[in-house]
């Protein structure tokens, strides 16, 4: 059974290992893919620091869908996972168009729609800021996730997690009605 303290491990791994990822990198644009890839090797290295034993993964795929990152909560269980959909953010993508087709459209209605974490009453969304102004892209999400939250509001959590930003808004699920919260992290890669 899914314990809370779960999805803070992962929380606090998500953000030691983007720490861990060298300026050098952070200095280089990458595709989605790339720093996906990249930020789920450092949490590999980084996980046992957490007392994290379980496998976690990358391109795993629930139904006709591909999530960006799994992390496995049991060895027998293939459904409790914990899922983090990543989205990359560019100068020119920081806008209210790019948020409703890719980090709401194909990303947080994935979660709503039981395409990912459909077990799970927790789940992530990773932001790849790339280029462009970090303080631009909070206050999109400080406007936007309101908007598609179930109770119209988000919680921020960065005083909790240490690092700006950390963001968690409240989902209802549909078919089911089951809450479902979902943390949002930004990274900045600029």
């Amino acid at each position: 059974m899914f314990r809370v303290n779960y999805i803070e491990n992962y929380i606090h791994l998500v953000i030691k290992a983007y720490q861990s990822i060298g300026n050098g990198s952070h200095i280089m644009i990458k595709k989605e893919e790339e720093r996906r890839t990249e930020l789920v090797e450092a949490m590999r290295s980084e996980k046992g620091e957490f007392n994290i034993t379980f496998p976690i993964g990358y391109e795993v795929g629930e139904k006709t869908k591909r999530m960006d990152i799994c992390c496995y909560l049991d060895g027998l269980k293939e459904n409790n996972y914990i899922c983090f959909e990543c989205k990359r953010f560019l100068k020119t993508t920081i806008t209210k168009s790019h948020f409703n087709k890719e980090y709401y459209g194909e990303g947080i209605s994935r979660f709503e729609n039981n395409e990912y974490s459909s077990c799970m009453p927790e789940a992530g969304m990773i932001s790849f800021l790339e280029t462009g102004n970090m303080d631009k892209l909070k206050k999109l999400m400080e406007m936007k996730l309101p908007e598609k939250a179930m109770d119209k509001r988000y919680e921020d959590c960065s005083l909790r997690y240490s690092f700006c930003y950390v963001y968690r808004t409240m989902h209802r699920r549909k078919g089911n009605n089951h809450i479902l919260s979902i943390y949002h992290i930004l990274l900045d890669f600029t």
